[in-house]
């Protein structure tokens, strides 16, 4: 049976509030975000470290996920790019949120996992996410026995000292930051469910060299992760699974309609001269990946319905119009002249984009907005080939 020794699994909440980008938006506490001159202005003093308020979503100015989507190339460094290319681009801005006590979910669990908790600001919005790394020796099923509970009963403590649920502790953050950011502006959409990214960042006992689904012990506890399911019972074989594009029939990117698992034993055991690059790496920049998604997905349902209805304000159509921009490269995977570059490259990216129903809304807003940009290949709406 497979041995775990890192797993970590983010959870994404999303929603959209495009108060601040009306003409004449009402006052709210990080009005800033709704207007291009004052979010330059920001993003140069948060960089400069002039104002330490809010962070960038970056921590090294090589992020792998960001250089590629602001279509810069692995040598170049984040440090050099514009505030206008952040701004056309959609680029949050972060902000560390404290840490909440835990309750034990049974006694005589394994180690507490580590908690880390995020809020992202956008022009159009807001996401929360939370991300739970466990370190130990954990055989795999009683890993996921344990990771669910986490997920679903009272294991926290809120910020009144309740005992709480995830799901309950990221709505208190949820309504804590919007009143930080947004005051009383509406919430116009948001996620029913966090979108998850788990991931075995390092185990052993696994062969990299066996193809995934031969060994039947694996399966069932990867489909667990995936699709988060109450009462443990297996609805079937998984929607999809991506093979790695390395020469290990071991590794996958294992797919669900609202999450995924990055199951690489090629870079995770010691076999094959294992962990030859940081999974943890490749972790977050799935998980940025799906946190555009969510957040500009959201934003294009909600402003697709009312470009087909009304005059788009100024800023707010500005915004719209990249976060079509982006949504098209990241589901084509290639730049806006149809090259090889333009955006991060992930298979994950396009099969998010059509489970979460944006296809339509992208499709039309490309027909209102983008008119000038007829290079850009068509998006299908047909089902995945």
């Amino acid at each position: 049976m497979a041995r775990i020794k890192k797993f970590r699994v983010s959870f994404i909440w999303s929603q959209t509030v495009t108060g601040l980008l009306e003409e004449w938006p009402d006052p709210a506490p990080y009005t800033f975000l709704g207007r291009a001159s004052d979010y330059q202005k920001w993003f140069s003093d948060i960089r400069a470290l002039r104002n330490t308020e809010l962070n960038l979503p970056w921590i090294k100015e090589t992020h792998h996920f960001w250089l590629y989507y602001l279509e810069k190339s692995k040598t170049d460094s984040l440090n050099l790019v514009k505030e206008k290319e952040a701004w056309r681009a959609l680029v949050p801005f972060r902000k560390q949120l404290p840490t909440r006590q835990f309750l034990p979910p049974a006694p005589n669990q394994p180690p507490y996992p580590r908690f880390q908790a995020e809020a992202f600001f956008y022009p159009h919005g807001l996401a929360i996410v939370i991300t739970l790394n466990w370190e130990g020796d954990f055989e795999l099923n009683k890993l996921v026995t344990e990771a669910m509970a986490w997920r679903w009963q009272e294991c926290y403590v809120d910020s009144v000292g309740n005992p709480a649920t995830l799901d309950e502790l990221a709505e208190q953050f949820r309504q804590e930051m919007h009143a930080h950011a947004f005051g009383s502006l509406p919430v116009e959409n948001s996620s029913d469910t966090p979108f998850t990214i788990a991931t075995v960042v390092e185990g052993d006992r696994v062969d990299p060299n066996v193809k995934f689904g031969v060994d039947k012990t694996i399966q069932p506890a990867i489909d667990q992760l995936v699709r988060w399911d109450k009462i443990g019972q297996l609805p079937g074989l998984p929607a999809s699974v991506i093979r790695a594009r390395q020469l290990f029939l071991g590794d996958a990117l294992y797919i669900g309609p609202r999450g995924r698992v990055i199951w690489f034993p090629s870079r995770f055991t010691p076999l094959a001269g294992g962990r030859k690059k940081s999974l943890s790496c490749y972790h977050r920049n799935l998980f940025f990946t799906s946190t555009q998604i969510e957040s500009l997905g959201n934003f294009v349902l909600k402003g697709a319905n009312r470009a087909a209805s009304e005059t788009l304000p100024t800023t707010y159509r500005e915004c719209l119009k990249n976060a079509v921009i982006r949504l098209s490269l990241l589901y084509n995977m290639r730049g806006d002249q149809g090259g090889p570059s333009g955006t991060y490259r992930t298979r994950s990216a396009p099969r998010q984009i059509k489970d979460n129903n944006l296809l339509e809304a992208i499709n039309s807003l490309r027909a209102r907005l983008l008119t000038d940009r007829g290079q850009l290949p068509d998006i299908p709406i047909a089902g995945e080939k």
